[in-house]
C-alpha cells in the first residue's frame, strides 16, 4: 500500500501538495491534507494555508472548485498543546475561514482532537442497545 505525498506520485494535486512538503490522502471525492505542527510554530499554519491556496488555484485552473462549506479542519493533540495554540482559530480555504472542529468523520470513523475513543465507544454502545431492543421486540411478538 502506498501512502499519499510520495514525490514519485503522478497525481497533479499530489504534486501541488508535495511542493509544500505536506502529506495527503486522496479519496474518490476528496483530498485530506495533514502535517505535524508545534504549538509555537506559526510557520506550520502558514504552510498549510499556502498549500490549500495552491490546491484551490489548481482546482480553479482545471475547472474544479473547493467547497469551503464541505471542508473541515481539526488540530490533534493534548489539551495542553491545544491551549498553547491561540493564534489559529481555523484555516483559510478559498477566501473562507474554516474553523477548527472538535471532531471530524474520516471514512466512517469519528476522530476527536484528543484522539480519544469516548465518542466512538458511545456510538457503538448506542447501536448495540438499539439492535438488542429490536431483537427483543422481534422475539416478544
Amino acid at each position: 500500500m502506498s501512502h499519499g505525498g510520495d514525490c514519485r506520485d503522478i497525481s497533479p494535486v499530489g504534486n501541488v501538495v508535495a511542493a509544500r512538503r505536506l502529506r495527503y490522502h486522496q479519496y474518490a471525492d476528496g483530498t485530506q491534507l495533514y502535517t505535524a505542527v508545534r504549538p509555537s510554530d506559526g510557520e506550520s499554519f502558514k504552510s498549510v494555508s499556502l498549500c490549500v491556496e495552491d490546491v484551490s488555484r489548481w482546482f480553479l485552473e482545471n475547472g474544479l472548485l473547493l467547497n469551503p462549506t464541505k471542508t473541515e479542519a481539526i488540530l490533534f493533540g493534548t489539551k495542553v498543546q491545544g491551549d498553547k495554540i491561540t493564534t489559529a482559530s481555523g484555516t483559510d480555504v478559498a477566501g473562507t475561514v474554516v474553523p477548527f472542529r472538535d471532531t471530524v468523520k474520516v471514512l466512517g470513523v469519528t476522530l476527536n482532537s484528543a484522539l480519544t475513543t469516548d465518542r466512538r465507544v458511545t456510538q457503538v454502545i448506542r447501536s448495540c442497545s438499539f439492535h438488542t431492543r429490536a431483537l427483543r421486540h422481534t422475539y416478544d411478538h
